[in-house]
């Protein structure tokens, strides 16, 4: 396979991957058939962030892969640098939607590729990412679903943690997805033909995945980076409030979809959310807002008013003594030195 030239950039000024650095394309055996691979990648006023998203899929040098921009009428620098890379793109459009979901939903009904990735325009993927995910599919029954790490950046590309995709260990098997989101979908790979649609929610790949537990399907793991998830103050990922009132709100509708046997999963899922969302007001100085959420809570949930957890969550959050609660963010604020386990895979 030759090398193929990636356009110019924008931003003259930037080096290393992928502005100057890409894939070597020896990499693919030639004499491996490569699964063909459509990217979609959602964007919306992420024009900083745009042109690296888009310079990660193509230098990643791969065989056979399409990329679809659905762009929901972006008003900063997006479309400058969607004309740029127009001639790259299998298909893209400009023009409100109803969401991400929406956006996404759009690029995949164009879509021709055997297996998809969903890249928002804010992330990137790491060298060598499609190959590991690629690669990793052996380890999936069928051949259908792989994950791998993902870097958590900040605004300037610092990596400041790991997310290794890893179930919780008392997790049931089938359920494991309704205790916790724990793989990232700019790191995953699954067949297209699985998807169906995007669900109407802004968590729309947990949604997904919980779907897809349910039909007995598992995402095999490859042990490498993938992509980098950044966080930023526009980013969905950094707004945890704004989060948790989504999970819970997509409980809700997965209880209604999937009553047979997960009402336990779903109660303590929707117990330990709310629980950090009312954590979040009150470290976000929303004491009233927090202690309204937990005279609520209990008052949907009688059964709770006489356990002592119920009441000492009560207890802390009118004293704000939080200091030893989980805070979804701190990695942000903190120093990190990655290990061998967590630098990139060859």
């Amino acid at each position: 396979m030759s090398e193929r030239r990636l356009p110019s950039p924008l931003q003259p000024e930037a080096k290393g991957w992928p502005w100057t650095e890409v894939v070597d394309s020896t990499a693919y055996d030639p004499a491996k058939v490569w699964p063909s691979i459509s990217v979609l990648v959602p964007s919306y006023n992420q024009g900083q962030y745009l042109e690296e998203c888009l310079r990660s899929v193509l230098a990643q040098q791969y065989p056979d892969i399409e990329i679809l921009l659905a762009d929901g009428g972006s008003t900063d620098t997006s479309a400058q640098v969607i004309a740029h890379y127009a001639p790259h793109l299998a298909w893209h459009r400009i023009g409100k939607d109803a969401g991400t979901w929406d956006a996404n939903n759009m690029a995949l009904a164009q879509a021709k590729g055997e297996y998809v990735l969903v890249l928002n325009s804010d992330d990137y993927l790491l060298p060598k990412g499609l190959l590991h995910l690629v690669n990793g599919l052996a380890g999936s029954p069928n051949k259908d679903w792989v994950t791998g790490k993902v870097w958590a950046v900040d605004t300037l590309g610092a990596t400041k943690a790991t997310f290794n995709p890893k179930p919780w260990p008392d997790a049931r098997p089938g359920r494991s997805f309704l205790q916790e989101c724990w793989i990232y979908h700019p790191s995953t790979l699954l067949r297209r033909s699985l998807i169906g649609q995007f669900a109407e929610t802004d968590l729309m790949d947990w949604e997904l995945w919980i779907r897809l537990e349910r039909q007995g399907l598992v995402p095999a793991v490859v042990p490498c980076p993938i992509a980098a998830l950044r966080f930023h103050a526009s980013s969905k990922s950094y707004n945890s409030a704004n989060i948790y009132r989504s999970q819970l709100k997509l409980l809700v509708a997965i209880a209604q979809h999937y009553p047979d046997g997960l009402a336990q999963e779903i109660a303590a899922a929707r117990r330990r959310i709310a629980e950090a969302q009312m954590c979040q007001y009150a470290e976000n100085q929303a004491k009233g807002k927090a202690l309204a959420m937990w005279v609520s809570w209990g008052l949907q949930n009688p059964h709770l008013l006489i356990k002592r957890p119920y009441l000492g969550l009560g207890k802390r959050l009118a004293t704000g003594n939080l200091h030893d609660l989980y805070k979804p963010l701190a990695f942000l604020d903190q120093p990190y030195q990655p290990g061998p386990a967590d630098e990139l895979c060859g």
